[in-house]
This record gives C-alpha cells, sequence and structure tokens, in this order.
C-alpha cells in the first residue's frame, strides 16, 4: 500500500514509508519503487511494463515525500531541476535536547567520501571529497528531544545524518551515526516538505508528507507547532526561492 500526494499523467509523489527501500537491491525485498510501478498499471489500466523514473532517492530508514517521473521528458527535466539544485527540500529531525540547539537558521558545511557504505567527514583539501551544506533552526523541544527543520541545500548520501552528528546532534534512532538510541528500520528523520518545477507547466508545485505517528510519540506535535513548522518553511522558501526559480 503506498500513500499518494499528487499524481498527474508526467509526475506522481508519494509518502515514503521508513524502513522501506527507494529502489530494489539484492536483498530481493519489495520496493516503493515496486510499488508505485504495480499502482500506476493497476490504476491506469497498462498491461505489460509501466514507464516510472527514478530521480531521487531517500534512505531505507528515513521517510517522506518523493516524487516520480511518469515520462522521460518529466524524468530529465527533474533530474536537471536536482542536478543544478532548482529544487527545495526540509526535513524534519529529532535530536536529543543539548545545550547546542540553535533557536535561529544555522549553516553546516563540511566535506565527506564514502567509506564502504558510511559517509565519512575530511578535511577541506581532501581531492576525492564532496562539498556539502545545509541550514536548520530548532523548532520545538521536551526535556529530551528537539525537533529540527533542515533545508538540504546539496544532496549528498547519509548527509543530514552525518553533519548533524559531527555537531553532536545525533539523529535519534541512527545507531550508524552516533545515536544512543537504536533502531533497526526507522530513524527520526522524515523528507517533510518538497518544491519543484512542474516538468511539463510553468508553475511551481510544492509537496508536504504528514509528520508520522513515531515522532508525535516522542514529542507533542501540536496544531500551533505544525503551524510554526509551515511558516518557518515559507519563510526559508521565500528566501531561496530567487536561487531556484530562474
Amino acid at each position: 500500500m503506498i500513500k499518494v500526494i499528487y499524481e498527474d499523467n508526467h509526475i506522481i509523489v508519494v509518502d515514503k514509508g521508513a524502513g522501506m527501500l527507494t529502489q530494489g537491491d539484492s536483498s530481493g525485498k519489495t520496493s516503493l519503487y515496486d510499488l508505485v510501478k504495480g499502482y500506476i498499471r493497476i490504476t491506469r489500466g497498462k498491461p505489460g511494463e509501466v514507464f516510472l523514473g527514478l530521480v531521487h532517492r531517500l534512505d531505507r530508514v528515513v521517510s517522506g515525500v518523493m516524487v516520480f517521473a511518469r515520462t522521460s521528458k518529466a524524468a530529465r527535466r527533474l533530474h536537471e531541476q536536482l542536478l543544478h539544485k532548482r529544487t527545495i527540500k526540509m526535513y524534519l529531525a529529532l535530536v536529543h535536547t543539548g545545550s547546542s540547539l540553535p533557536e535561529e537558521w544555522t549553516t553546516l558545511e563540511h566535506t565527506i567520501r564514502s567509506d564502504d557504505g558510511r559517509s565519512v567527514i575530511t578535511g577541506e583539501n581532501d581531492t576525492k571529497g564532496k562539498k556539502i551544506s545545509l541550514r536548520y533552526i530548532t523548532l520545538a523541544r521536551n526535556n529530551t528531544y528537539a525537533l529540527l527543520c533542515i533545508h538540504l541545500i546539496t544532496g549528498k548520501k547519509h548527509q543530514i545524518r552525518i553533519q548533524l552528528s559531527e555537531s553532536g546532534l545525533p539523529i535519534v534512532g541512527d545507531g550508524l551515526y552516533g545515536s544512543r538510541e537504536k533502531m533497526s528500520d526507522a530513524i527520526f528523520l522524515h523528507s517533510y516538505f518538497l518544491r519543484i518545477k512542474h516538468p511539463t507547466k510553468d508553475e511551481f508545485c510544492e509537496f508536504f508528507a504528514k509528520i508520522p505517528v513515531m515522532f508525535h510519540e516522542k514529542l507533542n506535535i501540536t496544531p500551533e507547532i505544525e503551524k510554526n513548522i509551515i511558516d518557518t518553511i515559507r519563510d526559508e522558501v521565500k528566501k531561496y526561492s530567487a536561487l531556484t526559480d530562474s
């Protein structure tokens, strides 16, 4: 069962559940890609092979909004947007409450490289390293947990996970990057918002993925807090849209 946020003849936007593969691997487990293709085959009455363009990914343990292309033209245009950083992606993350939580937007910049399936921070002069950056802000907290909103500027493997960990704020459940609360099929990182330019229309589209229940179980996310999250995102998008709309 998939949660469809939006669909038309060119794109389909879904809410990926934590623990699900984005794309199939050697494990043979059913992936979101397989489920979306099956959904289109049934709902659109398409026998045989269905085209579906995978233009970005989420880690298996991460939940949230993803867009797939339903035509090759849409796939090419969405890929170009992502490649040239013309999309805007916002995530929610739960971390342990600490003294280093910023009340204003804070920028993190690092250099990373991949090492046996795990990203590691390296020096600025590492010729094989990749420059990464994000912005984050604290939106709510209790005595144990804090809710962060993250604006992902670049988009490298495990980027948010390692940058927050490097800053002393590992994501709850992420044992790979230092969380003292370890989970096997999910971590508290959720792709909450995605802004793209529609691949065939001269308009921008914004999609939200509902905050997962497990976040609410750790932190009382009231309607007022949710409104503050949306308002914070809107303000950040307004500041950055001039860079992405050209």
